[in-house]
C-alpha cells in the first residue's frame, strides 16, 4: 500500500477523456469490481431522473423510456494510486474544458434538497459563526458550491449501494470518508451520529414531530430522503441514510463558512465579517481541503489549492511525526488502528488495484453491506409490483416482522414495516397491493360474543356498514400510522390521502406536511380537502409547530390563492384556533396628574397666561398645568417669548374636541367627560397628538365597545393610521373571531389583500395578514400551549 506521507492525497472520481486512452493495464479497478457479474447486474436497475447523478453524455437510452447509468467512461485509465500524481493542474483544466475533454459534474441548480432560508438557519445555528446579514447572493453561491459535494457523496453512495440495491447509513458514512478530507469527514460524521442519536431517543411522540425536529436539524430529512429516491441513489433508501446525509450537508455548510470566515481575505467591519462573492471564492481557492471538492469537474482533486500547492490537513501532523521519530509510548500518539484508519482515508475515491484496496474494503465495505433480516416482501419486492403480487399470492404477510420468537414478531431498530417502506419510496401501486391482502385463517376465530351465543338458533356475523372502513387490528393501524408519517414527510401526498381514506386519523404534523406539499404542487382540490379535515384534529394536539410552521403556511395560502372556497375554509380554521373565549379587554390607564387646577379656571380669560387659537377662536389656559401634562404641551410652550400672554395656533383639531382635551386636564380624569360616538375617533386622534396616554386608552376602550361588522374595518384603518397598537390588536382579535362572516364582505377582502406600501400617518407601515398571524400565534400560545392556559382571557 502507498504510505500516506508519500501519497499526495489527490482523489480522483473520473479521469478526463484525454487521459483515458493512456491506461493499458489489465488490473481490475474498483469500477470493474462494482460492475462485476457477482453483483447480479444491479446497475441495470437504476433509471436516471431529472436530477440524475451522472452526466448526460453517459446516459444510454432504453426501450422503456428511461436511462441506465454507466458508472464511468475510464474504468481502465488508472494504474494505481500513484497515477494521481500525474493529475492535471488548474490551468490545464481550462484547456481541457475548452476542448470538451474534461467531464463535469451535473449541476443541481434548483433541485437541491434545501432552501436558502434553511441554509441561513443552519449557519445561524452555530453561535460562534458571525453570519451577520448574509446576502442572498452569498447564500446562493455557497449553496451552488456545496451542492457539488452533495453530488460527489451521492455518487459514491450510489456505487456502494449497487450490490444490495439498498442505501443505509453505512454507505453514506463510507462515501463521506472517501469524498471529504479527513478533518471535514470527522466533523460531518460526528454531526450525523449526534443527529441519529437524538432521532432514536425522541420516540415518545415520534408521529407528532417532524424528522428534522427529532434530529435537531434545520435541513429537512424528508426532502433529503425524497431527493435520494428521485436521484436513484438506490432502489431502497433507509431513513437513517437520509438523516446521515442531511446532517452531513448541514455540517459541511458550517464548515465551509467557518473556514471562509477565518480567511484573511475576508474583511471585517466592527468585528463582523464583510463577505462578498469574490472573497468567498478566493478563500475557497486557498483552502486545499475545499478547493478540489467544490470544483465542477468529475475529476476530484484534494490536497492542493487553486495554485497547485500540495498540503495535508493539520490533523495528520502528529501521525507523520510519530512515523519519523518512531515513538509509540507518548500519551498523545495514535494507536496502530488509528494510523491504519488515517492511511485508508487518504486513499483515492476511485483507487487502483484490488490489492491496494484489500484492507480498506475489508474494514469499510463490509460495514456498508450489513443488512438486517427482512421479510420476503421487504427484501426483494419493494417497487416491484409483480414480485409483491406473487409473494402475496403465495401467502406472504406484510405484518410479519423480521424476527419471530415465541409467537412475538419484531423488527430490528430503525427498520420500516412493509407499508412504510412502500409509502416512503412513493410506490403507490405496491402500497395498494399490500392493502388488498386479505387476512387469512381468521374465519375460524370466534369472538367473545359468538362464543357466548353458541347454541342459539342463528348467529349472524356482523357485516361492516362501510366496506372502506378500517377492519384491522391495532398492529395494522400502527403500521399504517407510521406509513402515513413517512409518506407525508417525503412528499408523497397521494399515498397519504389513500391512508387517510382508510380511517387512519390525522396528526397535526402529517396534516401540515401534506398541506405544504399540495401548496407547492398547486393542487387546489387536495388543499380544499385537507383544510376541511382540520376539524378532525383535536385541540389537545396543538403544538408549537402549529405556530412556527402551520400558521405561516396557511396565511401564505390565503395570500396566494384568493379563492373563495379556500378563503372560507381558512377562516373557519382561524376562528377555531382562536377559540370560543372572549377577546382580551382593554384596561384603563390609572395615571395621576402632577398638577391640577380647579375646573373653574377652564377657558377662563382671567388669570390665564397662554391662549390657544383653535378654528379662529381663542381658548384660555394656564402654563403651570400644561407644562407637566405631556411632552407635547411642554414642547409647544418652550422656546416662546417671555410675554405675559402667549398665543399658540392649533390646526387640524376642532374646537369642541380641543375643549374635551382641556376638560380632561383640568378635571384630572375621564370621569367627567361626556363623549359622543361621533366625537370619539377625533378625540382619539387629538389625544394621540398631544401624547395623553390615559385619554387615548379611554377613547380606545369606547371604540372597542362600538365595533361591529360594519365599522370594524374603518376603525382598524384609523387605529393603524394613528399607531394605536392596543386597539389594532383588539380589532385583529375581532377579525379572527368573526372571520367566517367578515370574509364575505368586500371591504374586508380589500383590507386583507391590498397592503399599503407606506402608512400616511404616524403609525408604521403594516401588513394585515402578517399582523393577524402574529395575533393568532399569541392567542394559541396563551390558550393551548401556556402552563396557565387561558391567562389572557
Amino acid at each position: 500500500l502507498v504510505q500516506p506521507f508519500n501519497f499526495r492525497w489527490i482523489e480522483t472520481d473520473e479521469r478526463c477523456a484525454a487521459m483515458a486512452g493512456k491506461g493499458k493495464t489489465a488490473a481490475r479497478t474498483l469500477e470493474d469490481l462494482t460492475l462485476d457479474s457477482g453483483y447480479g447486474g444491479a446497475a441495470d436497475s437504476f433509471r436516471s431522473s431529472s436530477v440524475s447523478l451522472c452526466c448526460s453524455d453517459t446516459h444510454l437510452s432504453y426501450a422503456h423510456g428511461g436511462n441506465c447509468w454507466h458508472l464511468t467512461e475510464s474504468m481502465h485509465s488508472r494504474h494505481n494510486s500513484l497515477d494521481t500524481v500525474n493529475t492535471v493542474l488548474a490551468e490545464d483544466t481550462e484547456i481541457l474544458e475548452c476542448s470538451g475533454q474534461c467531464a463535469k459534474l451535473p449541476e443541481l441548480e434548483e433541485d437541491v434538497p434545501w432552501s436558502l432560508g434553511e441554509v441561513e438557519g443552519a449557519l445561524r445555528k452555530d453561535e460562534e459563526l458571525c453570519v451577520g446579514n448574509a446576502s442572498r447572493e452569498i447564500l446562493a453561491k455557497l449553496s451552488a458550491l456545496v451542492s457539488r459535494a452533495l453530488v460527489r457523496i451521492a455518487r459514491e453512495a450510489q456505487r456502494l449501494s449497487l450490490r444490495y440495491a439498498r442505501c443505509t447509513k453505512h454507505e453514506i458514512q463510507s462515501a463521506i470518508k472517501m469524498v471529504l478530507s479527513w478533518t471535514i469527514s470527522v466533523n460531518c460524521i460526528t454531526a450525523a451520529l449526534s443527529a441519529l442519536s437524538l432521532y432514536n431517543m425522541n420516540t415518545g411522540d415520534k408521529f407528532s414531530r417532524g424528522k428534522s425536529a427529532r434530529c435537531g436539524l434545520v435541513f429537512s430529512v424528508g426532502k433529503f430522503f425524497r431527493w435520494m429516491v428521485d436521484s436513484r441513489v438506490a432502489l431502497r433508501i433507509h431513513e437513517h441514510a437520509a438523516i446521515y446525509l442531511s446532517a452531513c450537508m448541514e455540517s459541511l455548510f458550517r464548515e465551509v463558512f467557518s473556514r471562509v470566515q477565518r480567511s484573511a481575505l475576508v474583511e471585517k467591519e466592527n468585528g463582523v465579517p464583510k463577505f462578498s462573492v469574490e472573497s468567498l471564492e478566493q478563500a475557497i481557492n486557498n483552502d486545499s481541503e475545499l478547493w478540489g471538492l467544490l470544483q465542477p469537474y468529475q475529476h476530484l482533486i484534494c490536497g492542493k489549492n487553486a495554485s497547485g500547492i500540495l498540503s495535508l490537513p493539520d490533523s495528520l501532523n502528529l501521525h507523520r511525526d510519530q512515523q519519523r521519530a518512531g515513538k509509540t509510548g507518548e500519551g498523545h500518539a495514535y494507536s496502530q488502528a488509528e494510523l491504519r484508519t488515517i492511511e485508508q482515508s487518504l486513499l483515492a475515491t476511485r483507487v487502483g488495484s484490488i490489492a491496494e484496496l484489500s484492507k480498506f474494503s475489508c474494514q469499510e465495505m463490509c460495514v456498508g453491506v450489513v443488512i438486517g433480516l427482512y421479510t420476503a416482501i421487504q427484501t426483494f419486492g419493494v417497487g416491484n409490483f409483480e414480485l409483491v403480487s406473487l409473494l402475496l399470492e403465495r401467502g406472504a404477510d406484510p405484518l410479519i416482522g423480521t424476527t419471530y420468537r415465541n409467537g412475538i414478531s419484531s423488527g430490528p431498530l430503525g427498520e420500516m414495516n412493509s407499508y412504510s417502506l412502500a409509502a416512503s419510496h412513493g410506490h403507490r401501486n405496491v402500497f395498494r397491493k399490500l392493502l388488498s391482502q386479505v387476512e387469512k385463517d381468521k374465519g375460524d376465530v370466534l369472538s367473545l360474543e359468538e362464543i357466548l351465543a353458541e347454541g342459539s338458533e342463528t348467529v349472524e356475523r356482523r357485516v361492516p356498514q362501510n366496506e372502506s372502513t378500517l377492519r384491522t387490528g391495532k398492529a395494522k393501524l400502527r403500521a399504517l400510522c407510521e406509513a402515513m408519517y413517512h409518506s407525508a414527510e417525503h412528499g408523497h401526498v397521494d399515498i397519504t390521502i389513500d391512508i387517510r381514506s382508510l380511517g387512519v386519523p390525522w396528526t397535526l404534523h402529517t396534516w401540515m406536511e401534506s398541506l405544504r406539499t399540495c401548496f407547492v404542487q398547486q393542487r387546489r382540490p387536495l388543499i380544499q380537502g385537507l383544510l376541511k379535515d382540520f376539524s378532525c384534529i383535536k385541540e389537545d394536539e396543538y403544538t408549537e409547530e402549529l405556530i412556527t410552521h402551520g400558521l405561516p403556511l396557511m396565511f401564505q395560502i390565503l395570500r396566494a390563492s384568493k379563492n373563495e372556497v379556500i378563503s372560507q375554509q381558512l377562516s373557519v380554521i382561524f376562528t377555531q384556533c382562536y377559540g370560543p373565549f372572549p377577546i382580551p379587554k382593554l384596561t384603563e390607564i390609572k395615571k395621576k396628574q402632577t398638577s391640577r387646577l380647579d375646573p373653574h379656571f377652564l377657558n377662563n380669560k382671567e388669570m390665564s397666561d397662554v391662549t390657544f387659537l383653535v378654528e379662529g377662536k381663542p381658548f384660555y389656559a394656564h402654563k403651570v398645568l400644561l407644562f407637566t401634562a405631556s411632552p407635547r404641551f411642554k414642547s409647544l410652550l418652550s422656546n416662546r417669548p417671555a410675554a405675559e400672554n402667549t398665543c399658540i395656533e392649533i390646526s387640524h383639531v376642532k374646537y369642541n374636541i380641543f375643549q374635551l382635551v382641556m376638560q380632561y386636564l383640568y378635571c384630572g380624569g375621564t370621569e367627567s367627560l361626556h363623549i359622543r360616538n361621533t366625537e370619539v375617533m377625533e378625540l382619539l386622534s387629538a389625544a394621540k397628538f398631544f401624547q395623553l396616554e390615559a385619554l387615548q386608552r379611554h377613547c380606545e376602550i369606547i371604540c372597542s365597545k362600538n365595533i361591529t361588522t360594519d365599522t370594524c374595518v374603518d376603525i382598524y384603518k384609523h387605529a393603524k393610521f394613528l399607531g394605536a397598537l392596543e386597539l389594532a390588536a383588539f380589532i385583529e382579535g375581532y377579525f379572527l373571531k368573526n372571520m367566517v362572516l367578515l370574509i364575505e364582505l368586500e371591504n374586508f377582502k380589500q383590507l386583507l389583500y391590498e397592503v399599503p406600501a407606506e402608512s400616511p400617518g404616524p403609525g408604521p407601515s403594516y401588513d394585515v395578514l402578517h399582523d393577524l398571524e402574529r395575533t393568532l400565534a399569541l392567542r394559541i400560545r396563551s390558550i393551548h400551549l401556556s402552563t396557565s392556559k387561558g391567562s389572557i382571557v
